[in-house]
């Protein structure tokens, strides 16, 4: 079954390198996500990684508007993803549930 990803949802990288990392997605292709956080990852320079290799955390956390406009994206990735890390831990799950 395949995961459904969309623009706007956080998620975090299950494998590779970035194992462990926070990110929200920028755009959805077939298998493959573009993803950035604001830090390491800019929205200039999307991580494209395959959606195997991720997991939702959070639907639809920035929404698609704000993406789409690319005013102060990275700002607003920078935000989102610092929140995130508060409520996440290491097994990445979400510390409401």
């Amino acid at each position: 079954m395949k995961k459904m990803v969309c623009v706007g949802d956080a998620v975090i990288s299950i494998a590779g390198r970035d194992e462990g990392q926070i990110y929200i997605v920028l755009a959805v292709d077939c298998d493959y996500v573009s993803l950035a956080n604001g830090f390491e990852r800019k929205s200039v320079s999307p991580k494209k990684k395959n959606v195997k290799h991720t997991k939702i955390v959070e639907k639809l956390y920035v929404s698609a508007q704000d993406i789409e406009k690319n005013n102060n994206l990275d700002a607003i990735l920078h935000n989102a993803v610092a929140k995130l890390k508060g409520n996440i831990n290491v097994k990445g799950r979400c510390d409401r549930d």
